[in-house]
């Protein structure tokens, strides 16, 4: 048990550095949008939104790193080590063993704790698949936005070097046939 604990600090180390450093960003993003930058309703939506998101997942990764440095600490870890190797030994020994006083309770709350890690785990990813989704959707209307500006000015570029054409052709005097006199 105690090989495991200094892998686990370290995994919420990590989740807590994957929080942070990130989250700082975002806060700033966050701060800098609402302090008046001059942005299309859209790109401020989308930004918002996308700090938000990010910001939350940071928030589930700090929470599942207390969690994970919190079994180990208040010894909720030890405890159920004790139980499994105690509930282990019975069984090898072909008895069965009666569980004391409060374990069934202990548990009980041992394995919600471990599923609530679980379900924030899972909001984590369903949080970071919308951000994809949302960050793809942004992504392919600006790049319609963009190839829709590009066309425009491609038909406008045209209608200008049409005229143009028209007007040099005007300008240019005809040159005289042999056929015509000259005076």
């Amino acid at each position: 048990m105690d090989a495991i604990l200094p892998s686990a600090l370290l995994l919420a180390l990590l989740l807590v550095l994957l929080a942070v450093i990130p989250g700082i960003g975002q806060w700033r993003q966050l701060r800098n949008l609402h302090s008046g930058v001059a942005l299309a309703s859209e790109d401020y939506t989308y930004l918002r939104n996308r700090a938000r998101r990010r910001l939350l997942n940071g928030l589930f990764m700090l929470v599942i790193a207390g969690m994970l440095v919190g079994t180990y600490l208040s010894g909720m870890e030890a405890r159920a080590s004790d139980i499994a190797s105690k509930s282990e030994a019975a069984l090898k020994a072909g008895v069965v063993r009666e569980r004391e006083a409060g374990e069934r309770e202990f548990l009980q709350f041992y394995a919600a704790y471990w599923i609530a890690v679980l379900m924030l785990v899972f909001a984590i990813m369903t949080v970071a698949v919308v951000d994809f989704w949302s960050t793809r959707r942004y992504a392919m209307a600006q790049l319609k936005r963009i190839r829709e500006d590009q066309e425009v000015r491609l038909r406008r570029d045209l209608e200008v070097y049409r005229m143009q054409r028209v007007n040099d052709r005007m300008r240019t005097p005809s040159t005289p046939s042999e056929d015509e006199p000259i005076d």
